[in-house]
């Protein structure tokens, strides 16, 4: 049977029928790439998320460098007031706790980065630690300024050097 002879009623049920699984295939498609696109867009955000919370980590350290830097400055500034457990901080509650295990499990690359900056964390709130120990046994701070310094500068700011290094690098 030709094209010729079928009724009006069967060639526009025919061209209707086809236009209809056009247009049922292109919703299957469409709704088959939307799950990919929503499942990206979870991810997109999850990176923002983490790369917003890495920051605010940084920040907080050279938050922490400028307290120990003032405290070297300003004689006024008789104490040391930094956090000196290094699993209390921000950065510290991330790197223990499920924001790394988390950031981990999604990102399996990053664990070797996570795990290298544990050490110069750690480092970095014992000199402060050791700073705030020699200051509390002195009487006048002047008494151990040369020795808070030299631990400054060989074990604090190394150590934070490094660990803004691999903040940068997870980033």
């Amino acid at each position: 049977m030709s094209w010729r002879n079928w009724s009006l009623k069967a060639k526009l049920g025919g061209g209707f029928g086809v236009v209809f699984l056009f247009l049922v295939a292109i919703v299957l498609v469409a709704y088959l790439k939307m799950g990919g696109m929503v499942a990206f867009l979870a991810d997109a955000r999850y990176v923002n998320e983490l790369d917003r919370e890495l920051a605010q980590r940084e920040v907080d350290h050279l938050k922490f460098l400028q307290k120990m830097d003032a405290f070297f400055i300003d004689d006024a500034i008789t104490t040391v007031d930094v956090t000196i457990d290094d699993h209390v901080c921000g950065l510290g509650k991330w790197l223990y706790g499920p924001g790394a295990e988390v950031a981990i499990a999604r990102y399996p690359e990053i664990a070797s980065l996570v795990k290298r900056m544990e050490s110069p964390h750690a480092i970095l709130h014992q000199s402060a630690k050791k700073i705030k120990a020699l200051n509390q046994a002195a009487k006048e701070k002047k008494e151990i300024l040369a020795e808070a310094r030299g631990i400054y500068h060989d074990l604090t700011e190394p150590a934070l050097r490094e660990v803004a290094a691999n903040l940068e690098e997870i980033r």
